[in-house]
């Protein structure tokens, strides 16, 4: 009863939704996902297991668990939820002597406890598997963690390790490292943290200029002041108006009183009472 009624907040039925899934998963897509899943389902009390054996549904209390495999799994339903192909990865020094997919044979192959999984990829590509012995992982994100210190090629979804991937390429462009890689986590390096406010600021720059591009059209950004007067006595009545005339232009319209800056306002036009004879302008009379 306790546990039923714990579940009763503000007056609404929370929810309970525990889901089991492979921590490759976990890390590699579903984390990302949580916050907007919270923002659409507030209700909904998710408590995620991580787990890289067979689920126990009964044992563990899950309602879903999610796992690689082709889905021929007793007593279960399963449902694609999206395909997720193996390449190899290795850290760069290996992987400058590595040129074609026999080169392979020639170095550790790091393998999961899918035993097959290997010797699919050789067959996809045509050449004979070699006979895998040495390092096995539960995990595809231990793997990849070991490939990453040199220890071997690991045969991983690619997919789910995508910003892993884009950091290493960042840091091979960089010539540094970025991040200390350790058992439970990643901490920046002195050159990491050094860059990280250029590059945030770079990002930034670069995210605010994609996302002025809409449907296939560059979104021009126009920064407009002008005197509250003004704003609410002649310019708001017509935003309508200009929108309709120029759709890819977005306006964004700032209020002031005082006198503008317009490089720390990031101001293109300026409305204000007066002669015009300010310093360092081009002055317009627009009306008396």
């Amino acid at each position: 009863m306790s546990a039923t009624l714990s579940r009763f907040e503000h007056g609404n039925f929370q929810e309970v939704l525990t889901v089991g899934a492979v921590s490759t998963f976990a890390y590699g897509w579903l984390i990302d996902r949580l916050s907007d899943f919270s923002k659409l389902f507030p209700d909904v009390d998710v408590r995620l297991k991580t787990n890289n054996n067979r689920a126990d549904f009964l044992e563990d209390g899950l309602d879903y668990f999610v796992r690689f495999g082709d889905g021929a799994w007793h007593s279960t339903n399963a449902l694609q939820l999206m395909n997720a192909p193996l390449s190899p990865v290795c850290a760069p020094l290996m992987a400058e002597a590595l040129k074609t997919p026999s080169d392979l044979k020639a170095v550790p192959l790091l393998r999961s406890y899918r035993l097959d999984e290997w010797n699919r990829w050789f067959e996809a590509v045509n050449v004979e598997p070699p006979s895998i012995r040495g390092w096995m992982f539960d995990s595809s994100v231990t793997m990849a963690a070991a490939a990453a210190k040199d220890a071997g090629v690991a045969l991983v979804p690619v997919t789910m390790f995508r910003e892993e991937l884009e950091v290493k390429s960042l840091e091979a462009i960089l010539g540094v490292s970025l991040f200390d890689r350790l058992p439970r986590g990643v901490v920046l390096t002195d050159e990491g943290q050094t860059l990280l406010p250029v590059l945030s600021d770079a990002f930034g720059r670069m995210s605010a200029t994609l996302s002025r591009f809409e449907h296939g059209n560059f979104q021009e950004v126009l920064t407009v002041g002008a005197v509250s007067t003004f704003a609410y006595g002649w310019l708001i009545d017509r935003l309508s108006d200009f929108s309709k005339l120029f759709p890819d232009v977005d306006v964004r319209l700032k209020t002031n009183n005082n006198r503008a800056d317009f490089l720390e306002d990031g101001l293109d036009y300026f409305v204000r009472f007066g002669d015009g004879a300010w310093h360092s302008t081009n002055a317009l009379q627009l009306m008396n």
